[in-house]
């Protein structure tokens, strides 16, 4: 029964580690998108320009926090 509780204790530990990562994987990409579409639009990287880059960066950060959000809303429920 030790080992059973450890195990899930570690389970719950990882959960909770790739939920922070997420957000703060979210929160990097919108303020670097934010970043890169106010302060540096004409910048070219590879192909892309900094402005449209950017508002993509932040997009893509957006939908990650909402789903990091709604991942665990789902879990918290599921626990109540």
């Amino acid at each position: 029964m030790g080992t059973e509780r450890g195990v899930m204790s570690f389970r719950a530990l990882s959960f909770k580690s790739f939920r922070s990562f997420r957000t703060l994987l979210g929160i990097t990409l919108v303020a670097v998108g934010a970043v890169l579409a106010l302060f540096f639009r004409d910048l070219e990287f590879l192909w892309f320009r900094g402005g449209p880059l950017g508002l993509v960066l932040v997009l893509l950060g957006v939908l990650d926090l909402a789903e990091s959000s709604i991942v665990s809303r789902r879990r918290n429920g599921a626990r109540n």
